[in-house]
């Protein structure tokens, strides 16, 4: 890991001269576009200071799972975890009724600090099944001119261990519809993602919130199976660019599920990315593709709609057989720059080989 910090540090270093030296050098655009957008700021920093941020890298993380719900047993995964807790509990959830759940909860409170923010429009439940001294917070005061959302479906245990993913602890979420749930123990990802729970607490949502510090990437070691993740926040972020500079830097295939996409710049390079050759296909809940901004139709010749009699609830990417772009963020406007979302953006070929296994077997029929 230290010959790979040195290189990863000589490597900035050159692509800062090249870049703002013009040096004459033929560097392929696409690839420094991406480069500095991504990764520029955080790996190069204030280069010339001593605010120079290495990459983090974890040797001992031994947990990195990925379950799809309603195959696999959400709620038993979701449980085991939370019941784990030995510390805190920090979770912002669009939605919350998963009665195990709150049951476990409850009984936790009595030892350990648990706070949860919730979407105001989905509070009832929790607020009426849960102990007073579980801290409620809403988005009720979002200074927002639409009816936007707290949108995401994270948790941070312990200050080490983060569940995110598209499911929200709900009957239907883990039993009826389709979504995945990751669970990562990653000290720098759960720091990255208390940054957001903090400004959330704080009763700063959507554009109310301000663009923080990320540790980005981090390179996860987890029994010599190297990932390497980056996070983002929306509206902090603008994700809806980030994935689309993704999806313009794959180079043979592109997989999707989403719930719903209206956003045209992703619809136009999945468009393009089809044009150009690439294996592109993909799933959307087929309620929606008649929905107002729906771009259902530009995509339709290599996007099927799903067979799930509840929701097909996911929104994910798979790049190249290599790279999975998965989180709470939908393809809208809205997702992208109303609502509080979180995207994670992971570079290991066995968790795409599990996202691409699970998509011809239970999505793409």
């Amino acid at each position: 890991m230290k010959k790979l910090k040195i290189f990863l540090k000589v490597l900035t270093l050159i692509i800062f001269l090249i870049y703002f030296l013009n040096l004459n050098y033929n560097f392929d655009e696409d690839f420094l576009e991406t480069f500095l957008k991504t990764d520029f700021e955080n790996l190069v920093g204030n280069l010339f200071n001593n605010n120079y941020k290495e990459i983090p890298v974890e040797e001992n993380s031994n947990i990195f799972e990925v379950y799809f719900c309603p195959n696999d047993n959400c709620s038993k995964v979701f449980n085991y975890y939370i019941n784990k807790s030995q510390e805190e509990i920090l979770c912002a959830l669009y939605d919350f009724d998963l009665e195990s759940t709150i049951s476990i909860l409850n009984n936790k409170s009595n030892f350990i600090n648990i706070t949860i923010i919730i979407d105001e429009d989905n509070s009832y439940f929790l607020k009426k099944n849960s102990k007073d001294n579980i801290n409620i917070i809403t988005d009720k005061y979002r200074n927002s001119k639409y009816d936007n959302y707290m949108h995401h479906k994270f948790c941070i245990i312990d200050k080490k261990i983060v569940t995110t993913g598209s499911m929200n602890p709900t009957y239907n979420g883990v039993f009826k519809n389709n979504n995945d749930l990751l669970i990562i123990n990653s000290t720098y990802l759960s720091k990255n993602y208390f940054n957001e729970f903090k400004e959330l607490k704080d009763k700063k949502f959507g554009a109310d919130k301000s663009k923080f510090n990320l540790y980005n990437p981090i390179l996860l070691n987890v029994s010599s199976n190297i990932y390497e993740i980056k996070s983002y926040f929306c509206p902090n972020f603008d994700c809806e660019e980030i994935v689309n500079s993704y999806l313009k830097s794959a180079n043979r295939s592109i997989y999707f599920s989403i719930f719903v996409i209206t956003s045209d710049i992703i619809s136009n390079r999945l468009v393009s990315k089809k044009k150009e050759g690439l294996d592109v296909k993909g799933v959307i809940e087929k309620r929606n593709q008649n929905i107002l901004g729906s771009d259902y139709d530009k995509i339709k010749n290599f996007t099927k709609l799903d067979y799930n009699k509840y929701t097909m609830h996911h929104k994910f990417f798979i790049i190249d057989n290599e790279t999975v772009i998965t989180g709470s963020m939908n393809p809208t406007k809205s997702g992208s720059y109303y609502n509080d979302e979180n995207i994670l953006i992971i570079k290991n070929k066995n968790l795409a080989e599990k996202y691409i296994d699970y998509f011809y077997s239970e999505i793409y029929k």
